[in-house]
C-alpha cells in the first residue's frame, strides 16, 4: 500500500514573496490613507460643530452642565432653577 499526499500552494499578490512593491498595494494603502484621514477630518469636524455654530461657550452639549444644572435642580426645586 503506497500512501500519496498532494500539498496545494496558493500564490495570490500578497504572498508573491518577490519583495517588491507593486502598485497595486500602493494604491490599496493610499486609499486607506485617504479614508482614514478623510475619517479623522470628519470627526473633528462633528465634533466642533457646535462650538462653530453657537460660540466657544456650550452650554447643552457640554456633560458637566447638565449634571451640575440637575443637581442644582434637585436641591433647590423648581421655582428657584427657573428663576
Amino acid at each position: 500500500v503506497t500512501k500519496v499526499t498532494t500539498k496545494t500552494t496558493y500564490v495570490t499578490n500578497e504572498s508573491k514573496g518577490d519583495g517588491v512593491i507593486h502598485l497595486s498595494d500602493i494604491v490599496f494603502y493610499a486609499f486607506v490613507l485617504v479614508a482614514l484621514f478623510s475619517f479623522m477630518l470628519t470627526a473633528y469636524a462633528i465634533r466642533l460643530q457646535a462650538i462653530l455654530e453657537y460660540g466657544p461657550v456650550i452650554h447643552e452639549f457640554d456633560p458637566y452642565f447638565n449634571y451640575r444644572a440637575t443637581e442644582y435642580l434637585y436641591y433647590n426645586g423648581w421655582e428657584k432653577f427657573c428663576k
